[in-house]
């Protein structure tokens, strides 16, 4: 059976003016008329019509596929198998397939999971997104750069950072385009923290590792 971390990864304004009622006085002479008001401004739009957020530079879209490993903490050996990221629009403009594929290399009848969530813009502007698994779980996911998408969460007594970036061939300057995306995903035990610090210094709470998983996908047709 193959064993992987669980992954991922408005209002309207309205306004108002009012005129201040006069005290009353002696009778006065008729002022002259006051020019018409101008026309009122159209309503703003409705979220509805709204214009969709950005989503991710397109370099990212397409089919991604390699490679991949989990390695234990200790001496234990790794866990080698494919793995394929998939990322196109979705139904809606806010958010994006990212269909993850994981395949055992020892084969059998679960040997394959399909994982087909999705990123959502949630303030693209701010490079603030998140992973919808479809199941209930959303995790939160920032974009830096335009090119390294991170999430840190925990689930079952593990905790995970996850990170996938965007590189240029291993010969290019970092600023080539994209070649790569690389993944990496860091495990730790959240059951047994090292406490220290204090006094004179910050109280600091660090986790042990348990395992790391790498994957380098090349994009494919």
């Amino acid at each position: 059976m193959l064993r992987l971390p669980l992954l991922a990864l408005t209002a309207a304004i309205g306004l108002h003016s009012t005129h201040p009622v006069q005290p009353a006085t002696q009778p006065q002479p008729a002022a002259p008329a006051a020019p018409a008001a101008p026309p009122a401004a159209p309503a703003a739009p409705h979220a509805a019509n709204a214009p969709a957020p950005a989503l991710l530079p397109t370099q990212w879209h397409g089919t991604w596929r390699g490679k991949a490993t989990n390695t234990p903490a200790g001496a234990r050996p790794p866990m080698a198998f494919s793995m394929q990221l998939r990322i196109a629009p979705a139904e809606t403009p806010d958010r994006l397939t990212w269909e993850i594929t994981y395949e055992s290399d020892a084969g059998g009848p679960a040997a394959k999971q399909v994982r087909p969530y999705e990123l959502l813009a949630v303030d693209a502007a701010a490079g603030r997104f998140a992973i919808d698994e479809k199941n209930g779980i959303v995790i939160d996911a920032g974009l830096a750069g335009g090119r390294t998408l991170s999430s840190h969460f925990e689930v079952q007594n593990v905790m995970i950072t996850a990170s996938y970036r965007l590189e240029p061939a291993a010969d290019q300057p970092a600023t080539s385009p994209a070649d790569r995306i690389v993944v990496e995903l860091h495990t730790f035990l959240v059951d047994e923290p090292r406490t220290s610090g204090g006094g004179n210094t910050p109280p600091v709470k660090s986790w042990r590792l348990a395992s790391v998983q790498r994957a380098e996908l090349q994009r494919v047709p």
